[in-house]
Order: C-alpha cells, then sequence, then structure tokens
C-alpha cells in the first residue's frame, strides 16, 4: 500500500466487508482504514486518544465507535497511505457506511458503496450479481486493468480454504477448556481481513488450527483454571486490550466466542 501511494499507482481504501478477493485478483493493493485505525491504536496507545480528538473535532459524535474517529484523526492527520480510491459497504452498521463517505470526501477520490443485499432469495441474488458486475466496472476504470476470472476462480478458492480453517478454529474454542485467548481471535479477524484469497493466509490459518488442535488434544488451556466462559458479541475494546488479559488474570474468565 505504500509503495503504491509513493509511486502513484491504484490504492484502494477499503471497508471491512467488501469482496477483498476481487483486489487480490486484479493485484489491487488495499487497506483496510477501520483495521488500520485498530493497529495503530494498539501499537501506539498514546496517540487513540488525540486521534479521537481530531475525528471529532470533524464532527463526529464521541459516540461513534473509537475505530472511525481514529481513521477520520488518521485521514486528516495524513498519517496513511493516500488512496485513489475508497470502496466500502453498506453493512453492517450505519456510521460504518457515512466513515467511507466522509473518507472519500476527505481524500477527494471517487468512491463505490457495495449495496449489500439481505436476503438469499432469487431476487437479492440477481441484485447482488448486478452490484459485483458494478463493482468490476468501477475497478477496472479506476485501475485500466481487465479482471481475469480464471484467476479470480483461485483467489477464491484460497479465499474458501482459508476461511474453512477460520470455521473449525472456532469449533475448536467449543473444546473445555478452550484452547485460544481473547487477544488471539482479533488476530484471526486482522488476518481473514489482509490475507485472504492467498497462500499465506491458508499457511497461517492452516498452522494456526493444527496448534489449537494439538492444545485441545493434550488439554492445555489458554486459561488455567478456566472459572468462567464468555461470549463477547461483536468485539473487545480494540485500542487496548489489556482488558482481556485482566479478565483472565483476575477472574479466570476466557472469550470463548467473539
Amino acid at each position: 500500500a505504500l509503495d503504491a501511494s509513493r509511486e502513484g499507482k491504484p490504492l484502494i481504501l477499503s471497508g471491512m466487508f467488501p469482496p477483498h478477493e476481487l483486489f487480490t485478483a486484479m493485484d489491487i493493493p488495499y487497506y483496510v482504514a477501520e483495521n488500520h485505525a485498530i493497529m495503530t491504536g494498539q501499537s501506539n496507545p498514546e496517540m487513540t486518544v488525540p486521534l479521537m480528538e481530531k475525528g471529532e473535532s470533524y464532527g463526529m459524535s464521541a459516540d461513534i465507535c473509537s475505530p472511525h474517529r481514529v481513521a477520520v484523526g488518521i485521514a486528516r492527520s495524513g498519517m496513511a497511505p493516500r488512496p485513489t480510491m475508497v470502496v466500502s459497504t453498506a453493512t453492517t452498521c450505519d456510521q460504518t457506511l457515512k466513515l467511507y463517505e466522509i473518507l472519500a470526501d476527505l481524500y477527494t477520490v471517487p468512491s463505490f458503496t457495495v449495496d449489500s443485499t439481505f436476503r438469499l432469495d432469487k431476487a437479492s441474488m440477481t441484485y447482488g450479481k448486478k452490484d459485483m458486475l458494478e463493482l468490476i466496472r468501477f475497478l477496472e476504470g479506476q485501475t485500466g486493468k481487465k479482471l481475469d476470472f480464471d484467476h479470480l476462480k483461485e483467489v477464491l478458492r484460497l479465499s474458501m480454504v482459508s476461511y474453512d480453517y477460520w470455521e473449525k478454529i472456532c469449533d475448536l474454542r467449543k473444546a473445555v477448556p478452550c484452547p485460544a485467548g481473547g487477544r488471539s481471535g482479533i488476530k484471526d479477524l486482522t488476518v481473514i481481513q489482509t490475507a485472504c484469497g492467498t497462500e499465506l493466509g491458508v499457511k497461517y490459518f492452516q498452522a494456526r488450527y493444527e496448534e489449537l488442535k494439538e492444545k485441545v488434544a493434550k488439554g492445555e488451556a489458554a486459561v488455567s483454571p478456566e472459572k468462567h466462559r464468555i461470549a463477547w458479541l461483536y468485539v473487545l475494546p480494540l485500542f487496548d486490550l489489556k482488558i482481556a488479559d485482566w479478565l483472565e488474570e483476575e477472574f479466570g474468565a476466557v472469550i470463548a466466542v467473539d
């Protein structure tokens, strides 16, 4: 992403939920604004509040999710590679939809929003297919590249292997004791965001699955003794994951589902 920005090549600023496999198949570098904001906050906690405030001073409510405020703060500070386009989705919340409108406006670049379908009936699939073809035309128009559908099929095959391993990893977390702690689920999410559809992504998830499978077979616990099992809806406060360590150390509580 940084090289593309420096060399003036196409670069996508993406949401978390567009089909990243399309970007990979077309060899277009991308980075995910929310994920980048999360990693920035985790790596530099002292920067989190100032970046949030910079987002808020642009008009974002203090009640909006921290990654969204940080993402705008990063863009306003010139701390990220400058994209040539923005691609987002209409899911999963209204503020995500608005975030990428704001970022496209800040960078003054073209944008495309995937109008995600909410059902799996025939009409929805027909609409979704039309929308995907529009996205492909948008990407081809912005980059001058043509999508190779045979290459896309291979990228999708690799992506499905990664997702299948990820599902198996989630199943292994059902074991008592749970083999994985609270931080690791965030790491897996980050890898699926940045490496789905690649050989590297498959290698990561395969190794991760084998590691946890061995731990389950040996009865190894992420938290010992395991006193509580938590289903954490959505995600942890991502700018400071020490809350997961505190739950584990103070209460013997493992986040088995997130």
